[in-house]
């Protein structure tokens, strides 16, 4: 498809129907940002933040500090973000265009890997503040690049470096100067240890943040801390911080290995072989002294928070590449029954957004926490009721998390049979900005009557965590972690008063659970040194360990007679759920309260700089710029530049492009900004400037000549979205207005054109138009998804566009539709086999100047060097193995078939290229369309007379190579060949056409 006479609009709208989640802001542009100024730090944080941006402040100056003595300092302020709009614990941190840092203010209750720790706020902030001062350190001609170019993003050299060194390096310094974290926690050791057991540990070149190994991206945190730590323990006490001056200022940031040498006098292969040999040597001997338990369900990947629903039925929160987040549910064999043991069945019951708790209540009623939008930007834990297949939710942006679920019965909680329109009792977790809460919550079925009662009081130093309502509904348990890493169990009365504590150590404690009679409690612990099952006596609070695993086991639940506890055993591809006795032939006292680093002691850090207003302007000015290299008319070599800014908090994003010919004098330039400050609409401004260069007759209208035609457009566009994790909805509704002027070559002067060519070349027109775009999706794409499964997306882009001087002959309407539908098939394995199909129809007033194109490739681009890029972009009407505009018209019509079927997983790098192979997939298509004019055609602009319906079409297959480039940045690549099976005579010379382009079709 094509559009001449004003690409931009067109392309603003296609931008703002990209309706992927992914695609939106990680942060609340609309909110009300403040900031606090310390001496390197710029902290802004939105409302009912302070508290915890002060501590952020705190612990980032002497994180800073600390880093300093290690580190060469960073260059100038650093922005550091204190958000809470998305309901998770994380941060990111970049050095372009400036040094900035991102945390949620959410704290860590969930991750076990996250939850050894003295203070989360020092983690974080440490853990993203060192990733700075790696990838800020620049030196040699780097250094040099930067100071003609700016902050470019391509002259950073640490940032050259893969996911497994750069987040190694973090998570070395979040440990080293806090005293906890996961280079000192047990999770590490443990996905380690289950890899080896199963003999799929991967190789140095398989550290990829694309790789299909459980945890996925986590085997870059895993592995590259283990080995960093190998080789920095062969360095002397400066090494690391050589380490990075080396890679700082080495000109080919690939040479890792030589780097390595350098500053630790080890090579990262060598290190890398040293460490596998003595990591396989332990896992073995653990291996020997403890057997792990049979597993009921295998390749249980990201598994949770297994519940009863009775003595024979097990459900589970799951999670794996293929599929999205969903509750399931097995049958559970009899103690007895071995043989059935390892063969059951699990069974989708539920799809869910997140992975949280479900309890299972009587006459098929369920509750249970998940995650959802509340706007474009926010995204919080609520409280939902399933009954009969149907979800409802009960409570909205109350951010309920870890529900555990009874029957209210004349205001008294009891577990008794539920009537049609029960009344819920809910122990859980509420998140506040930086703080959680033991919460009770009372909800009608219907959703109509809730209230939410706080058990304790908001903290950020005591959390509370995974609470329990006892058997007989009098009391409740929950883990409860305090600041400097001490763990325990609490147990409350109903209405949240402590009636003692059990189990105290300085380790991961978690899933507390009731015994048979409310006189035992179960829980997880890694006090051992690995996560295991114990039992604490809720009367003498005597803890004794009940069983274990060579790797890890997560999660405890006893059945209803008590006889059994479901788990689930660390594995090489998750968590696999097993079922363990709850009484062993025998029980280990638990005579250490951990193994693991006691604590520093480390006091809170706070600031106590003023708070003022939130300045965009210190952040969105440019920070760099790129030079752009680019052919022009006539073979003529352009030269520009590229310009690019966004401030912290997204609320304002620009950029722009300009070129200039300096033979033609034809300047060429591109410029957009957007607001989001006001959350919805976000508004958009493009100003551009164009020169083409049509054909016109000559005054014997024998010959075309070229004239330079001048095009200037300013657009305005609003675009408003509605977010849902299972769907989205976009809409945009703008306008244009062009200018256009005419310049006679030097070779070609008006006078060769006839006198009303040239009267009509001699005056300059506008053109007004109007838009508007609306999309939706509801097809959701798991991780190692072929593309987007189980549902369908739509959208539609009209536009309306006159010239003003003759505004009734001219107005011309333009509609383009699509709709594409998704089917997943489940034959085995890993990756599900796809059906894609996909419909487009347009249609434009035959005095319109935009005619559609039927024919060429789709997919997307990728730059190589700045102003080089390969790909073919993405077309509406394509036909592979066709060129791009084999068929024009004022109407097309095209469809597009694809089954897409999983081939390998190769999972490995390419030697000591920074090139990572993730898989290979395989693609059969049909594609057709056509392009024409219809009856009444003459003297249109884009149509002299009417044409036939003509179709062309063909069909072929494709290899599809999902592969990350520098180790970690996902690309498809698509070697593909097509045959003509409609329209030969405008295939080519040729019955067979290859090709190879980047990124999906469709």
């Amino acid at each position: 498809m094509s559009y001449p006479n004003n690409p931009g609009v067109w392309a603003m709208i296609a931008l703002a129907l990209a309706v992927a989640p992914a695609a939106d802001a990680q942060l609340a542009p609309n909110a009300h940002w403040r900031t606090i100024t310390t001496a390197h730090f710029r902290v802004s944080f939105s409302d009912s933040l302070e508290a915890t941006a002060r501590r952020a402040a705190g612990s980032a100056e002497r994180a800073h500090a600390s880093l300093s003595k290690e580190l060469a300092e960073p260059r100038g302020m650093i922005d550091l973000v204190v958000a809470d709009n998305l309901d998770l614990s994380n941060g990111y941190a970049t050095p372009f265009p400036s040094n900035r840092i991102v945390i949620y203010a959410r704290p860590t209750i969930d991750a076990n890997s996250l939850k050894f720790l003295d203070d989360w706020i020092d983690l974080v902030v440490t853990h993203e503040l060192a990733h700075i001062f790696h990838l800020d350190r620049t030196l040699g001609l780097w250094r040099l690049g930067q100071w003609v170019f700016g902050r470019n993003p391509f002259l950073f050299p640490n940032s050259y470096s893969p996911s497994w060194l750069t987040e190694a390096i973090a998570v070395h310094y979040e440990s080293k100067l806090t005293g906890a974290g996961r280079a000192l926690g047990t999770d590490f050791d443990a996905i380690v240890r289950a890899h080896e057991h199963a003999g799929t540990a991967p190789g140095l070149s398989a550290l990829s943040a694309a790789t299909p190994l459980y945890p996925l991206g986590s085997i870059a945190y895993t592995y590259g801390s283990e080995l960093l730590e190998k080789a920095a323990s062969r360095g002397g006490p400066g090494a690391m911080r050589e380490f990075v001056d080396v890679s700082a200022g080495r000109i080919i940031p690939f040479m890792m290995n030589t780097n390595a040498k350098r500053a630790f006098g080890i090579t990262f292969d060598s290190a890398f072989a040293e460490w596998s040999d003595s990591s396989h040597h332990e896992a073995q001997r653990v291996l020997w002294r403890s057997v792990p338990p049979k597993t009921l369900v295998a390749n249980g990947w990201f598994s949770s928070r297994p519940r009863w629903v009775d003595e024979h039925t097990l459900i589970y929160a799951g999670a794996d590449p293929k599929s999205v987040p969903s509750l399931r549910q097995v049958a559970v064999p009899a103690a007895s029954d071995t043989a059935h043991a390892a063969h059951a069945v699990v069974r989708v019951v539920g799809e869910r957004n997140s992975s949280d708790a479900t309890t299972p209540l009587p006459n098929g009623w369920r509750v249970f926490a998940q995650q959802e939008y509340t706007s474009p930007y926010a995204q919080r834990s609520d409280l939902w009721v399933e009954h009969d297949g149907v979800p409802r939710r009960l409570t909205k942006g109350a951010r309920i998390l870890h529900p555990d679920a009874t029957v209210c019965t004349d205001g008294v909680v009891a577990n008794q049979t539920a009537p049609d329109s029960p009344t819920f009792c809910v122990v859980a977790v509420q998140l506040l900005p930086g703080m959680a809460r033991l919460v009770h919550v009372r909800a009608s079925a219907d959703g109509q009557d809730v209230t939410i009662e706080p058990l304790t009081p908001a903290s950020v130093d005591d959390l509370y965590s995974e609470p329990r309502w006892s058997h007989d509904r009098t009391r409740i348990v929950a883990a409860h972690w305090m600041r400097g890493g001490t763990t325990e169990l609490t147990m409350f009365s109903r209405d949240g008063r402590v009636i003692r504590s059990l189990g105290r150590s300085r380790a991961v404690v978690g899933t507390p659970a009731w015994g048979v009679g409310d006189t035992t409690i179960f829980f997880t612990s890694d006090r051992s040194g690995r996560a295991a099952l114990y039992r604490a006596d809720v009367n003498s609070g005597a803890v004794v360990r009940i069983a274990d695993s060579p790797t890890a086991l997560f999660d405890n639940e006893p059945s209803p007679d008590g006889l059994r506890l479901a788990t689930f055993v660390l594995g090489a591809n998750g968590l696999d759920l097993a079922v363990v006795p709850a009484v062993p032939a025998r029980a280990t006292p638990a005579d250490s309260t951990s193994v693991l680093p006691p604590s520093r002691g480390t006091p809170v850090a706070t600031s106590d700089a003023p708070a003022g207003s939130y300045s965009a302007w210190r952040t969105v000015l440019p920070r760099y710029w790129e030079p752009v290299v680019e052919q022009g008319f006539r073979d003529e070599t352009r030269y520009g530049l590229t310009l690019s800014g966004s401030d912290v908090v997204e609320r304002h994003r620009w950029a722009l492009n300009a070129t200039q010919g300096f033979k033609s004098h034809e300047a060429e330039a591109d410029a957009a900004y957007s607001f989001a400050g006001l959350g919805q609409p976000v508004i958009g401004v493009g100003l551009s400037q164009a020169w083409d260069h049509p054909g016109v007759p000559d005054s014997a209208r024998k010959v075309l000549l070229a004239v330079a035609r001048q095009r200037r457009f300013a657009s305005l566009s609003t675009s408003f979205a509605r977010r849902r994790v299972s769907s989205s909805l976009a809409l945009t509704i703008g306008g244009s207005y062009e200018w256009r002027a005419f310049r006679a070559l030097d070779d070609y002067p008006f006078s060769r054109f006839s006198p009303a060519d040239r009267t009509t070349l001699g005056k300059r027109y506008t053109y007004p138009s109007f838009v508007m775009g609306a999309g939706y999706s509801n097809a959701r794409q798991p991780y190692l998804a072929l593309g987007p499964e189980n549902g369908f997306t739509a959208s539609v882009a009209l536009r309306q566009r006159w010239r003003s001087d003759l505004p009734s002959a001219t107005r011309a309407n333009s509609v383009v539709g699509t709709v594409t539908g998704y089917r997943a098939f489940d034959f085995g394995g890993r990756i599900h086999h796809l059906l894609a199909a996909r419909f487009a129809v347009a249609r434009t007033d035959l005095v319109s100047a935009t005619d559609f194109t039927a024919g060429g490739n789709s997919g997307g681009t990728m730059q190589l060097v700045p102003g080089v890029s390969i790909g073919d972009g993405r077309r509406t009407f394509f036909v592979r193995g066709f060129e791009v505009d084999a068929l024009t018209g004022s109407d097309a019509m095209g469809t597009n078939i694809e089954y897409r079927l999983p081939i390998a997983l190769p999972a490995r790098g390419l030697w000591k290229f920074p090139v990572y192979f993730q898989r290979v997939s395989a693609v059969f298509f049909a594609d057709a369309a056509t392009a024409y004019c219809r009856a009444g055609a003459a003297n249109s602009p884009i149509c002299f007379k009417p044409t036939a319906r003509e179709w062309i079409g063909s069909s072929g297959a494709e290899l599809h190579f999902d592969t990350a480039l520098q180790y970690d940045s996902p690309y498809r690549f698509r070697l593909g060949v097509a045959v003509p099976t409609q329209g030969r005579r405008y295939f080519g010379v040729s019955g067979v056409a290859a090709y190879f382009t980047v990124g999906l079709p469709f």
